[in-house]
């Protein structure tokens, strides 16, 4: 069987170029936390840098979006680049008798 690969995302040259003090800086201001793990894409500012097809960028427009939410502006780029965007974690519940 050939794998297959998760990785549908293509940055767009602004993201691509974004320096780690503008990276850091906008998670901050956008209250974004990485909590752990490696070769984390840069988030997206804009509609425009996510590279969504031109029907969703107008549907977008008519719904008058002006940015993406924060969860969009650093979820997209992971989760398109198949990184796991919430890892499952073990949850203990304690039951007191």
């Amino acid at each position: 069987m050939v794998p297959f690969e998760k990785n549908f995302y293509i940055p767009h040259k602004n993201v691509e170029g974004m320096k780690k003090k503008a990276v850091d800086k906008f998670r901050v201001e956008k209250e974004i936390s990485i909590v752990k793990g490696d070769k984390i894409p840069n988030p997206i500012t804009s509609f425009e840098e996510a590279n969504i097809p031109d029907y969703l960028m107008r549907s977008i427009k008519l719904q008058e979006y002006k940015e993406p939410s924060p969860i969009q502006s650093q979820g997209w780029p992971i989760a398109l680049s198949g990184h796991d965007l919430v890892r499952p974690i073990l949850i203990t519940v304690l039951v007191l008798f």
